[in-house]
């Protein structure tokens, strides 16, 4: 005995014959497994995600960014460059690393900080402090003497003196020729002692500073 779908016509015939006639499955069967074949395809997709997600889970992060000072531009017209440094912490259970997520390593696991460098514009300056110190300033040991011939011991330090000038820069912005001046001041007890004040100089003026070698 054979199974055959055919058509109403000859439907009669076959019968006499011994075939057996089989009616077409509903279109409903077909759809149900349809759906059925997709939600296999669904829940393979979603364990697959679920596992690559878990995965990601379980590596360090990137802190904080510490952003450096906007650097390289003399001008405030001019593009400056500035250094932004984040440090990876490892995950505290798996002790994973953090996956870098730019460049030709993107996707990698690294324990190394994530340095990158971004353009900047540098903040206007209307002057600031130029060294103008003589090369041939003398380096003087701690009783004056700038003979060549004079013997020093290796605990020496020396003192030289240093020249800073306000000089201007940009058109606008801040007056950076600033510093610290140490003044002498006379305590309720009338005990006298030096107080640090912020001083603050224009384009022209000078300062000197003593710094040990």
């Amino acid at each position: 005995m054979s199974n055959l779908v055919v058509n109403d016509e000859i439907t009669e015939e076959l019968l006499k014959r011994g075939w057996t006639i089989e009616e077409p499955a509903p279109a409903s069967h077909a759809w149900a497994w349809i759906i059925v074949t997709l939600l296999i395809i669904l829940f393979i997709i979603f364990i697959f995600f679920r596992k690559f997600w878990e995965d990601k889970q379980n590596f360090g992060i990137y802190g904080e960014a510490q952003v450096g000072q906007c650097l390289g531009g003399h001008f405030c017209t001019e593009l400056g460059q500035r250094v932004i440094i984040q440090e990876c912490q490892p995950h505290p259970v798996t002790g994973r690393g953090c996956l870098i997520p730019l460049g030709d390593r993107a996707g990698d696991q690294s324990y190394e900080s994530l340095i990158t460098i971004e353009k900047c514009r540098p903040s206007c300056v209307s002057s600031l402090w130029r060294e103008v110190t003589t090369p041939n300033e003398p380096c003087l040991i701690s009783n004056g003497s700038t003979d060549p011939e004079t013997r020093v011991s290796a605990e020496m330090v020396g003192v030289k003196t240093r020249r800073f000038r306000c000089v201007s820069h940009d058109r606008e912005g801040i007056n950076r020729c600033t510093y610290n001046a140490l003044t002498e001041m006379v305590g309720p007890s009338d005990q006298s002692g030096l107080k640090s004040t912020l001083q603050t100089s224009v384009v022209g003026d000078e300062v000197t500073l003593t710094s040990s070698r």
